[in-house]
């Protein structure tokens, strides 16, 4: 029997990250959604890096989608 591994290491990331990336799966599965890098979601969270009209629009449909409202104004 083979141990299942687990997402990785709890990310505490603020709103609207980290409730998104915990409603997707992971920060990981998230990239993987949008069709970018984990380093590029990294930058984007963490302000280093301009998210581009369609990313914005996309992370939109995402908080929508899985209901997240706090701190979704910052895609806008």
């Amino acid at each position: 029997m083979t141990k299942k591994r687990s997402a990785g290491r709890p990310v505490e990331a603020p709103a609207p990250w980290g409730p998104l990336f915990e409603k997707v799966g992971g920060h990981e599965k998230l990239a993987k959604k949008l069709g970018v890098g984990k380093a590029t979601i990294g930058r984007w969270a963490t302000g280093k890096s301009r998210i581009p009209e369609l990313g914005r629009r996309e992370l939109q449909r995402l908080c929508k989608y899985y209901g997240i409202k706090e701190g979704s104004e910052v895609f806008q």
